[in-house]
C-alpha cells in the first residue's frame, strides 16, 4: 500500500479531529475484517471515547 496521507506530512495538524479521521479511515481501509471499539482505539492511540465519537 502507498504511504499513509497522514506520513506523507511532516507539518502538525491544527485540526486533530480530521487527523483522527484520517487515521481511522486508513486502518478501516487495511483492515480485512470489522473490529471492535477497543481495538480501533488501541490501533490508532487514541481515547476510547474519542474513536466512540468518530465511528
Amino acid at each position: 500500500m502507498s504511504k499513509s496521507v497522514l506520513a506523507s506530512t511532516a507539518i502538525k495538524s491544527t485540526a486533530p479531529a480530521l487527523s483522527r479521521g484520517l487515521k481511522l479511515l486508513e486502518f478501516i481501509a487495511r483492515s480485512d475484517e470489522r473490529q471492535t471499539l477497543t481495538t480501533i482505539a488501541k490501533e490508532l492511540d487514541i481515547a476510547m471515547s474519542s474513536a466512540h465519537s468518530l465511528c
